[in-house]
């Protein structure tokens, strides 16, 4: 696990790219961004396929700003073919946590320089729990929602 979501897999198969973007083509539909939130009639993921790979997300109807970006390249080797992964969140996602984060850190630095002169060290829980939940909170968003892309491409592998 590293300290930012993010992952990297390589999966191989024994399948071709040509079949393996024939798949591709057939879940994901092009970026909208406008959806009706109570229509169902729609592929899982959504996104843009090119000869050089493919980014895509994962359609959903709820609020998660942790939901995966999942870039992709697909190169032939020997018999069959490599889809070469990397699933990441928002940019905007990461910046708004790394602020939120040091500012945060930033907080709970003060508050230990005024606990060692003296004060109350109670005072100084809250900004390091907020540090962690925020942390956690990440983590364990992307972590949920990662899990979904990394079947749906395991399976369309096989």
């Amino acid at each position: 696990m590293t300290f930012l979501p993010f992952e990297r897999l390589t999966l191989g198969t024994e399948l071709r790219s040509d079949e393996i973007y024939r798949r591709l083509t057939a879940a994901i539909e092009p970026v909208r961004w406008i959806r009706n939130p109570f229509s169902r009639d729609h592929k899982p993921y959504e996104g843009k396929i090119s000869s050089s790979g493919f980014k895509i997300t994962r359609v959903i109807h709820y609020r998660n700003s942790f939901v995966p970006i999942v870039t992709g390249r697909v190169r032939d080797e020997g018999a069959g073919c490599v889809v070469e992964i990397i699933l990441r969140p928002n940019v905007i996602v990461v910046v708004f946590m790394a602020l939120w984060l040091s500012v945060v850190a930033g907080g709970a630095i003060s508050i230990v320089a005024e606990v060692s002169r003296g004060r109350s060290a109670v005072a100084a829980l809250v900004p390091f729990g907020l540090s962690v939940f925020g942390y956690a909170l990440m983590q364990a968003a992307f972590v949920f929602e990662s899990r979904k892309p990394k079947q749906f491409l395991d399976q369309l592998t096989r």
